[in-house]
């Protein structure tokens, strides 16, 4: 007798093909922004996605709630880039090598081009959106400011900042998206494009993408 789909194995497929497509599109005669701004949408579902999957609860852990997964935007090198990944005691709010996710379409790669202290892994360049997209700058404008992370609870629900300066008490009272949340991507020829995180749900949506 065949064995059916579970509706979580298709949600995986469905990730995994969104992803490859981001990283084969071809380099001719493409639109870099919109390419940027489709793979930092699918990205952000996988973190959201891997959060819904990897509860971190654990009543033995007064900071468990550090733990969870995030999608943490940062200059390395010189290169706009972003890193997903799962902090761990001691919860420094930085990636480690053993903390990152892997490249679900490539499980030799991790989901980061590398931060202050990684060594020994296997990088996804196509996480350098200035090498391969040509982006210069990123800017999230989640509510509060100076933020440069998106968080998912274990039922999806997306906050900003780092969880890390939060005691438990706060960090459900501060911490929650209350509205959308914007991520603003500019291209080298000074284009932008916007990404959307909706607030409770963590829906994503693309939008003012310039053409050029």
């Amino acid at each position: 007798m065949k064995k059916a789909f579970t509706l979580f194995e298709i949600v995986v497929v469905i990730i995994v093909i969104g992803i490859m497509a981001a990283f084969v599109a071809p380099k001719f005669s493409r639109d870099d922004l919109r390419l940027a701004a489709d793979q930092i949408a699918t990205h952000i579902r996988y973190t959201q996605h891997l959060a819904m999957i990897d509860d971190k609860y654990d009543p033995g852990n007064a900071d468990w709630y550090r733990g969870r997964w995030q999608i943490y935007f940062n200059t390395f090198e010189g290169k706009q880039t972003y890193t997903i990944f799962s902090d761990q005691p001691t919860y420094s709010g930085n990636p480690d090598a053993k903390e990152i996710a892997k490249n679900p379409s490539n499980s030799s790669q991790y989901l980061t081009i590398g931060h202050s202290g990684i060594s020994g892994i296997k990088p996804t360049p196509e996480l350098d959106l200035t090498t391969k997209y040509n982006i210069e700058a990123i800017k999230l404008s989640c509510g509060r400011s100076n933020n440069s992370r998106i968080f998912f609870d274990e039922l999806g629900r997306p906050y900003a900042g780092n969880q890390k300066d939060k005691a438990l008490s706060k960090m459900y009272e501060e911490m929650p998206l209350k509205e959308q949340c914007n991520i603003t991507l500019t291209h080298e020829n000074n284009s932008t494009c916007t990404i959307n995180v909706e607030p409770e749900t963590g829906y994503v949506t693309i939008k003012d993408c310039d053409k050029y």
